[in-house]
């Protein structure tokens, strides 16, 4: 009977994991790579269920042979102190799993500087839940992960400062909810019930 159990409890994890993989969703901008050796510029960017833009300024694309171009068509906003928003065009809520993060291209050689991010978190009232400050960020990709308080929200903000800052691979994913994890180990457990009951019938 024990052994029976560990197979029901390992199958429900299992099939948690299963359906919060299902619905990961990655934003990657790999449809904006094109050659060249200039930038190119967008006012928002539509991807999947999820928008992209930004109240006062636009995002700018390093073009493969441009000097800014660091190894994908990553975004960054043009101008300091402007602030990129990311939202479901449906309005409803979604987790923000992590994001790469790079210092954008120094043309000088002369900044030191490494880079920092502030990430804020929204409700559907626009009410602030919290934030998540990243530091050191420097002339290679690192990826961020975000904690709780970016799981199941309507908007998430980040400002450009200087030292500016390109991002790519916007990880985003809808957790599975809770009622459905209880109904999975719900159907599991009468099972079990059922085979006991089998067993002492017989």
């Amino acid at each position: 009977m024990k052994n029976v159990v560990l197979r029901v409890l390992v199958s429900f994890v299992a099939a948690v994991a299963m359906a919060s993989n299902a619905f990961a969703y990655t934003i990657t901008f790999d449809d904006l790579e094109t050659p060249g050796s200039f930038t190119d510029f967008i006012h928002s960017y539509n991807s999947g269920s999820y928008l992209l833009d930004s109240a006062d300024s636009v995002f700018i694309i390093a073009q493969q042979s441009s000097n800014f171009y660091q190894g994908s068509a990553a975004l960054w906003t043009y101008v300091s102190g402007s602030s990129a928003r990311l939202q479901k065009s449906d309005s409803t809520t979604f987790s923000l799993e992590s994001i790469d993060l790079i210092r954008h291209y120094d043309v000088t050689g002369q900044i030191s500087t490494l880079a920092e991010v502030t990430f804020n978190a929204y409700d559907s009232g626009n009410n602030l839940l919290g934030s998540q400050t990243v530091g050191s960020i420097g002339t290679a990709w690192q990826t961020v992960t975000f904690g709780d308080v970016f799981d199941n929200v309507a908007l998430v903000t980040w400002s450009q400062d200087w030292p500016y800052h390109d991002f790519d691979n916007i990880v985003l994913g809808s957790p599975t909810p809770i009622p459905g994890a209880i109904w999975l180990l719900g159907t599991g457990l009468a099972g079990l019930v059922g085979l006991k009951r089998r067993k002492r019938a017989s």
